[in-house]
């Protein structure tokens, strides 16, 4: 065997393995938190008037900064988006988006992203909770 073929024959080995890991889909990763945690997780973020959404958002924009793998890309009154997660990593992105309602009451989304997902330890839905403990947080 020529010294090509034993490197070359591990390294393909290696990449097969590591194309071929799958983790837990996203329904799997819902069905591993409490009902609470999912009801909480899947409802809406709503503040109730302009001081308190500013704060929210600022809150937002914060924890995004503190919790992202990517840097921000945009960061406007509507939408704070960090640059997207390389296909092949296993780092986090985020956006945020604030949507007017009645009145003055907005809410508040966040769509976390990672380039493979199924790979990526942190659960989406905790991501999701964590961000709006902290948000609506005193």
């Amino acid at each position: 065997m020529s010294i090509t073929t034993r490197l070359f024959t591990p390294c393909a080995l290696a990449l097969t393995l590591v194309a071929c890991a799958t983790g837990p889909t996203l329904q799997e990763r819902l069905a591993e938190l409490t009902p609470e945690e999912r009801q909480a997780a899947l409802a809406p973020l709503i503040c109730d008037d302009p001081v308190t959404c500013a704060k929210y958002w600022r809150r937002a924009q914060a924890w995004i900064i503190g919790n992202s793998g990517m840097k921000v890309q945009t960061a406007t009154e509507m939408q704070i988006s960090t640059f997207n997660a390389l296909s092949y990593s296993t780092v986090w992105a985020y956006t945020a988006r604030r949507e007017p309602l009645e009145g003055a009451k907005e809410r508040i989304w966040l769509t976390p992203s990672c380039g493979q997902t199924p790979l990526c330890g942190d659960n989406p839905y905790r991501l999701i909770l964590d961000f709006k403990r902290y948000v609506a947080s005193k």
